[in-house]
């Protein structure tokens, strides 16, 4: 989605229909933790992702614009 950093684009796009751990995210991006905290609080905000009771991310139905 328009206005993403390069961290957040890739953030996202790792997310699909199943949620995510921290560590997967980290794993599939390639991000630095500190990148990937950054990112995923920045998505959050926005409400774009959230985060599950299991502590897993997923994209946000009803924040996607």
């Amino acid at each position: 989605p328009e206005g993403f950093d390069e961290e957040m684009a890739e953030v996202y796009k790792c997310l699909g229909k199943e949620p995510l751990h921290f560590d997967e995210i980290v794993a599939a991006t390639g991000l630095s933790h500190s990148k990937a905290v950054t990112a995923i609080m920045q998505l959050e905000l926005a409400d774009y992702i959230k985060e599950t009771e299991s502590k897993k991310y997923i994209i946000n139905k009803m924040g996607v614009r």
